[in-house]
């Protein structure tokens, strides 16, 4: 569901334009910087003292990705089994249907695709997980 001021579509879609760049590429960099209010620990500066980078490696792409938890519920909506999504990215959005010829209230809906690198059960309330990969 779309809240009212359309914040959490606005943010998926500009997530996704941040991504593709379909105008120019100023709009990747404009992804990238405002991943530093939501990544404050993520900069360039320690490129070359983090192990496994080199010290002229690519800048940090951090603020493209995400982690997602999706939560199972039982038949009595408690939580059962959590599955953790790592690198996650949005990859399609639906758009918004309009309709003044509603007899009651409507509430937007859309729908958005995302991808992952990998996902992992795990039991509510337990520190174990089970791996598996996409």
């Amino acid at each position: 569901m779309v809240d009212e001021n359309l914040e959490n579509f606005q943010e998926i879609h500009g997530w996704l334009v941040g991504l593709g760049f379909p105008r120019d590429h100023r709009e990747f960099r404009n992804l990238l910087s405002s991943g530093n209010d939501r990544f404050p620990t993520r900069n360039t500066s320690n490129v070359s003292t983090e192990a496994g980078k080199t010290k002229y490696a690519a800048a940090d792409t951090g603020p493209t990705l995400s982690d997602a938890t999706l939560t199972v519920l039982s038949s009595k909506n408690n939580a059962q089994v959590e599955v953790r999504f790592r690198d996650l990215y949005p990859t399609g959005l639906t758009g918004l249907a309009y309709n003044q010829q509603a007899s009651d209230v409507d509430y937007l809906t859309a729908t958005v695709s995302f991808s992952y690198t990998i996902y992992d059960f795990a039991n509510v309330g337990s520190s174990t997980t089970s791996v598996t990969t996409s």
